[in-house]
């Protein structure tokens, strides 16, 4: 028997008391936002971001497949801006 996953309950016990079905929320995807973020800008803006994913998501009333266009949204503003940062190193 594996011990219960403290994130997974969390999400569970948040969701629950927010309103939020625990199963619409992608916690890898909102990780790897959160860790690319952190990596490619400063570390707090890894929770700000995911923030703003979430409100952007909640106005937008989406799902799974908004969460996902967000998220690609964030990865091009990343790729785009460590590109520039890269092109003003030159």
């Amino acid at each position: 028997m594996s011990d219960p996953d403290p994130l997974a309950e969390w999400v569970v016990l948040v969701g629950d008391d927010l309103g939020i079905d625990p199963g619409d929320v992608d916690v890898g995807l909102l990780l790897d936002v959160a860790r690319d973020c952190a990596h490619g800008v400063v570390r707090p803006a890894a929770p700000i971001t995911t923030y703003l994913v979430g409100l952007a998501q909640g106005r937008a009333r989406g799902g799974a497949a908004e969460l996902r266009a967000l998220a690609d949204r964030i990865d091009v503003l990343l790729a785009t801006r460590n590109h520039s940062a890269t092109d003003t190193e030159d």
